[in-house]
């Protein structure tokens, strides 16, 4: 499975998750230009064939019911919760953890076609 990770998740979680040879991007990597909305990450994740992964819940979890509502494609989105992975610099190696946990059991990349997963942490 193909990764974006959003630009509020600290990008050190991009650099442990390269290093053990999975495919990801970082938001700021995928996203060019002025428009730099949740909209338009999830409009070029898709485009890419990449699952978004982000702690910014409300605003997908909108996104993803209008994608639905609407019948448009995306490619997935994996919500992480802070009550279960703490937001704090020395919780990247849980979050790390996870996602790898996740991609292991999730080899696929469409598996998450318009769906959201809760991480567990």
């Amino acid at each position: 499975m193909r990764l974006v990770l959003d630009e509020h998740l600290s990008p050190s979680v991009a650099h442990e998750l390269r290093d053990r040879g999975h495919d990801l991007v970082t938001a700021r990597e995928l996203l060019a230009g002025p428009d730099r909305s949740d909209a338009e990450l999830l409009r070029r994740a898709t485009a890419a064939g990449r699952t978004v992964v982000t702690a910014d819940v409300a605003d997908f979890m909108d996104l993803h019911r209008a994608a639905v509502v609407s019948g448009r494609r995306h490619a997935g989105v994996i919500l992480v919760s802070w009550r279960r992975i703490s937001p704090r610099r020395r919780a990247v190696g849980r979050l790390v953890s996870a996602l790898e946990a996740f991609l292991s059991a999730h080899p696929g990349d469409e598996e998450l076609d318009n769906q959201t997963h809760w991480l567990g942490g």
